[in-house]
Parts: C-alpha cells; structure tokens; sequence
C-alpha cells in the first residue's frame, strides 16, 4: 500500500482471471506455449522408433538450442532494427533474395500445415465413426475423406485463416495447452501397461542407434516439434 503506484495495481485473481485484452502479456503467453506446445511434439515418440533412442535425444537437445538460439536471434535483429514483422527482417538480413525465400518458406509451410491439419482431423472423426459402430471400409474410403475434409475447410479451418491478429487465439491457445496437457497424463499413466504388453513380442527391437535414410524422417519430425517461429513477430508486434 506505501509504494508508488500500489493502490492501481491489481489484484493477483484479477491479473489470472480478467478478460484478455488485444497485446496483453497472459494472451501473448498463452498464444506462444500453444504453438511451442504444439501438436509436433506428440510426434516426438516416433522418433525414438525411427533411429533409436540414443539418436533421438540428441536430436530433441539439438533441436531445442536450435529453436531457442533462431528465436533469440530473429527477436535480436527486430528489436535492434525496430522491425514489425518477418518481411521486413528478411529485407534487413539478406535483401530481395531473402525476402523471396521467405515468401516461398511460408506458402510451403502453410500448404503443408493446412493438409496436415484435415488428415488428423479426418483420422480423428473416423476413429469416432468407427466407435460408434460405422463400416471401417467406408471411413478408409476417398468418399469419407471428402465428406469430413469439405466441411472441415469451410465451416472450421477458413473461417480461422481470416483472423488477422493473434489476441483472436489467446483463448483457443488456453483449450490447447489445457488438451496437451491432457494428453500428456494419459499418456504418462498408460505407457506402462502398453510397454508391459508389448515388450515380449518379436517385432520389438529396442537400440540406441538405427542410422538409415530414416534419420532425415526423424530430423524433420524433431525441428518441427520446435518450429514455433510464425507466431513470435505478430505477437512482438501487437505486444503492449
């Protein structure tokens, strides 16, 4: 109460629980750990299949410095430059050509993340459509695909392509932290019952190292789990 300023501060339930405003610092947060916290990292475990668990751990250390050290270095170069958004950092670094690569990067990343997106959503209503007693042939159909795929585009993925500022997904950042989470403990509590199950059977071949034309599967699956990157300038730019 004797401090400057206390009387305006607010209170510790009102800061956790008010509504979030446009560039607040809790909206921010939440939209960066969502994206950070993405669904990549559910990906992770296949890497341990894929080249072992050995190279596995070096490529989640490294990707993790990778993704810290890019970040830092991209924040660096706005802050000093006093630069709202990537275009204009592409310019600064490398010029036209750069700013041209950036521009092929994020139409190939969003085509590939929009694709991405409709085939787990449409795995995903399939495995309710099967456990509500639907024909497994017709979920594994083109027909089905199409039937999940169109809607999902339309009703679901095109209206969220039309928000422009990144304060419009705090909200939906909090839903997807709180299912990661999830996910996370349901993952935790089973993983010893499906190691119990399957750890006698012949297919199981458990090594520190397979080195195959698997690892640049296991590489790509590993830096994108990190690749939080497209979110870090908007939210830079709307931050108060």
């Amino acid at each position: 109460m004797m401090s400057p300023g206390g009387m305006a501060r607010r209170t510790f339930f009102k800061r956790t629980f008010s509504k979030l405003e446009k560039g607040s610092v809790r909206g921010s947060i939440l939209s960066l750990c969502s994206a950070a916290v993405g669904g990549g990292v559910l990906s992770l475990p296949f890497v341990f299949v894929l080249s072992g668990w050995a190279v596995a751990i070096v490529l989640i250390i490294i990707g993790a410095l990778a993704g810290v050290w890019s970040n830092l270095m991209i924040a660096e170069v706005a802050i000093k430059h006093k630069l709202p958004n990537f275009d204009k950092i592409a310019q600064a670094a490398g010029g036209k050509c750069l700013q041209n690569l950036l521009l092929a990067s994020i139409m190939g990343f969003l085509v590939g993340a929009c694709i991405s997106y409709q085939i787990l959503f449409t795995a995903m209503i399939g495995y309710v459509a099967e456990m509500l007693g639907a024909n497994k042939t017709f979920v594994d159909s083109i027909g089905f695909r199409a039937l999940v795929g169109g809607p999902a585009t339309l009703f679901c993925f095109f209206p969220l392509s039309l928000l422009r500022e990144m304060s419009a997904f705090a909200a939906g950042g909090l839903a997807s932290l709180v299912a990661l989470f999830y996910t996370a403990i349901v993952m935790v509590i089973e993983c010893p019952f499906y190691y119990d199950q399957n750890i006698d059977k012949k297919w199981v071949d458990i090594k520190p190292v397979f080195m195959d034309w698997n690892f640049f599967s296991s590489a790509a699956i590993t830096f994108f789990a990190y690749t939080c990157h497209a979110q870090l300038m908007p939210i830079y730019s709307e931050l108060v």
